[in-house]
């Protein structure tokens, strides 16, 4: 039978994150050809409790980078069109290491897609430190500490990255827990 038949050899996910419909996707079989077969991958459509929290957490992470985008004064179009493709096997993988895998295939979309503002995020970023932590941390920084300033009648910082760096420099200052204090307090 090995001659003519064909042989399970491999199970996987594969797909696109992003775009419009925040995933595409579908669960693949390997079949391993014998001498006279050729192999074949055979695709299915993925369960919908698989696909549609894919495609949620995706649509979720589009947003969030694009808010961010738009507190720091960057070009949001860019984030429709990211998208990036995944492939991996689960033979043989727990539902938990499988989560693990799709969970890594998240955190990597979103980091390639805030690496598409890596020309802007560039003089701004800290040693080691990712573009989404860096978009994060600044869009933050400015969308806590010019309420504050605002607050005590102080001129805010300007929407941007730039903006965001100064914004985040003194977020980590001891001075803007003195400002968040007194913005509190009334004093």
């Amino acid at each position: 039978n090995r001659l003519f038949g064909r042989k399970l050899s491999d199970i996987g996910l594969e797909g696109t994150l992003g775009g419009a419909g925040g995933f595409e996707g579908s669960s693949t079989q390997f079949l391993k050809g014998g001498l006279f077969r050729s192999d074949k991958t055979v695709k299915t459509a993925l369960d919908a409790d698989i696909a549609n929290p894919l495609a949620a957490s995706v649509t979720l992470i589009q947003k969030t980078v694009s808010d961010y985008a738009t507190a720091l004064n960057l070009p949001v179009e860019q984030v429709a069109g990211y998208t990036e493709a995944i492939k991996f096997s689960t033979k043989g993988l727990s539902p938990e290491q499988v989560q693990a895998k799709l969970q890594e295939a998240l955190a990597g979309f979103g980091d390639g897609l805030a690496s598409q503002f890596a020309d802007e995020l560039g003089p701004f970023k800290r040693e080691g430190e990712k573009a989404g932590d860096a978009l994060a941390r600044l869009a933050g920084s400015l969308g806590t500490v010019n309420p504050l300033l605002e607050q005590l009648g102080l001129q805010v910082f300007a929407v941007g990255v730039a903006g965001g760096d100064a914004a985040s420099q003194l977020a980590c200052n001891d001075d803007a827990g003195r400002i968040a204090a007194v913005s509190t307090t009334g004093r």
